[in-house]
């Protein structure tokens, strides 16, 4: 039976987008999570003083994907001590691959910062944990999977998410005569540029 996703249930709580400009490195996605974090604290405060809370004691925040890596740390910042899982839906390489990065140190910090880590597999938590045994030593692996971050222990466990593999590829099959199709691989493939390859492999 599948487990239970130790967030599952949990109230959505929903922050507006503060800016549309692309994520460029671990320092600008910081800097834009510290004004998402600013926000939330703002939007909890100005709810608290109607009568309202945006975040209850009992409430879990469930953070998704890289760019909100830093989020949970900018939020503890600025003194919110609910309970934060994250979970990333790309693979995280081994600490031998990782390392290559000079930021790679703050960007595993921020991850412990948060109470639940999922990953899609097993093998990304294993690479979760070579990083932590690259920072922290061996005494942060703890001996039921977790490590330990200070005085917090952060569960890491994998959570695979899939996808209905059966509708997306009906779905792409029926796509493929629609004009919007044949415009965007005209236009990837390049008629001429596809013309003249033709006639140099000929």
């Amino acid at each position: 039976m599948p487990r239970r996703h130790p967030l599952a249930g949990a109230r959505p709580v929903a922050f507006r987008e503060l800016l549309d400009e692309p994520f460029v490195g671990l320092r600008t996605g910081s800097a834009i999570n510290l004004l998402l974090a600013g926000e939330a604290a703002r939007l909890g405060r100005t709810l608290r003083l109607r009568g309202n809370e945006a975040l209850r004691d009992d409430d879990l925040l469930w953070v998704h994907d890289f760019h909100l890596i830093p989020l949970a740390r900018a939020l503890r910042d600025l003194g919110m001590p609910q309970p934060a899982a994250f979970f990333l839906h790309v693979p995280f390489p081994h600490v031998e691959a990782l390392r290559v990065l000079p930021v790679y140190g703050e960007l595993v910090n921020a991850m412990l910062t948060y109470d639940v880590l999922g990953f899609q597999t097993q093998t990304d938590v294993e690479s979760f944990r070579s990083a932590v045994l690259q920072l922290h030593g061996p005494e942060a692996l703890l001996p039921d999977g977790s490590v330990r971050a200070g005085e917090r222990r952060v569960v890491l466990d994998a959570y695979p998410i899939g996808v209905d593999v059966d509708t997306i590829q009906r779905e792409a099959l029926e796509s493929q005569g629609s004009d919007e199709v044949r415009r965007m691989t005209a236009g990837l493939l390049g008629q001429s540029g596809r013309a003249s390859c033709r006639e140099r492999v000929s």
